[in-house]
Formats: C-alpha cells, structure tokens, sequence
C-alpha cells in the first residue's frame, strides 16, 4: 500500500474540514451565523452578542467547535491505519454517521422554520460526504480482492 492511500486522503480533507469549522466556531459563533444565515434568522435563533440566552448558545457552540476539532485529531491519526480491514470498517461507520447526520436533518431540521432555508445545502453535504467514504470501501475492496489474488 502506498504511503498516500486513498483512505489517508479523504482521512485528512475531512479532517481539514473539521479544524476549519471547529476553530472558527470556537472564536466567533455570531459572525459563523451571521454568514450562514440572514441577519434576521440569526437573531430569531438568538445567535448575536446580545442577552444571556445568546451568550449560552455561543457557549455551547464552542464546545461543538472542539468536538469537531478533536474529531479531526481522532482523523489524523486513523489517517495512518494500514490494515485494509479496519479500513473498511472505519469507512463503514463513516457512511453510517453521514447517513444517520442526513436523516436527522431531515427529521428534526426540517421543522425549525428558521433553519429550512439552508436544508438542502446541508443535505447535499452529508450526502456528498458518505459518498466520500463510499468511494473510499469500494476501492479498498478492490485493493484486498487484488491483495488475495497475487
């Protein structure tokens, strides 16, 4: 297996993904809103620097964003698995949690008013993410199946 495996690339552009959107909502939640959403979305979801109700919103935001930052670390270092196997059931989870992610936007997201806007944007995402991972055991399939042949 190269050292640039496939599974190492997408490894590390999801982890890319995740420091970038978990830094930027650890240090600023209202300005991470106020580009995602319209002004007045922003402040129906109480997302400015206002009252006590925002401050623990942002808050709790933060502590997603380092969620998302430790998941990239936890990516970083499952980029550097060489077994196929664990490979593919990393991937496997993967899609998993992408599919899981979609179906509670779906279910839950779609309800909040404010938040329907940006819906298929999101879904779109999650879906193209799985796809990443789907991609990702296909040709980790690939590779064992001509690993067991030679």
């Amino acid at each position: 297996m190269s050292s640039w495996s496939l599974f190492r690339i997408v490894c590390l552009f999801h982890a890319f993904i995740d420091v970038f959107t978990g830094s930027f909502m650890v240090f600023s939640v209202s300005t991470l809103a106020r580009l995602l959403h319209s002004e007045g979305v922003t402040e129906k979801l109480h997302l400015t620097d206002e009252d006590a109700k925002s401050q623990l919103i942002q808050t709790s935001e933060s502590l997603v964003g380092m969620m998302l930052i430790f998941i990239a670390i936890l990516l970083y270092m499952i980029s550097h698995l060489e077994q196929i196997e664990l490979q593919r059931y990393f991937s496997k989870g993967c899609i998993l949690i992408h599919l899981l992610l979609a179906t509670w936007r779906i279910c839950v997201e779609a309800r909040v008013q404010a938040l329907q806007k940006d819906l298929k944007g999101q879904l779109l995402t999650d879906l193209i993410f799985a796809a990443t991972w789907m991609i990702v055991l296909f040709f980790t399939r690939h590779q064992s199946n001509t690993v067991k042949d030679k």
